[in-house]
């Protein structure tokens, strides 16, 4: 890859970053904190499930 390329695909990645936290904020905004808090502890307990099990990533 050139440095062209390369300050290409930093710059995409920044704007993906900028764009996923404008969202992110709007989200927590706009939900209700406890709400969010639930949903997150269920994702942690499914993956907690799914690394005790030794399941790969893609079966998720």
């Amino acid at each position: 890859m050139s440095r062209g390329h390369v300050l290409l695909l930093g710059i995409a990645v920044g704007a993906l970053g900028a764009v996923m936290c404008i969202r992110l904020r709007t989200v927590v905004e706009h939900e209700d904190p406890e709400k969010l808090v639930d949903q997150l502890g269920k994702q942690l307990e499914t993956l907690e499930s799914h690394i005790r099990r030794g399941g790969s990533s893609e079966e998720a």
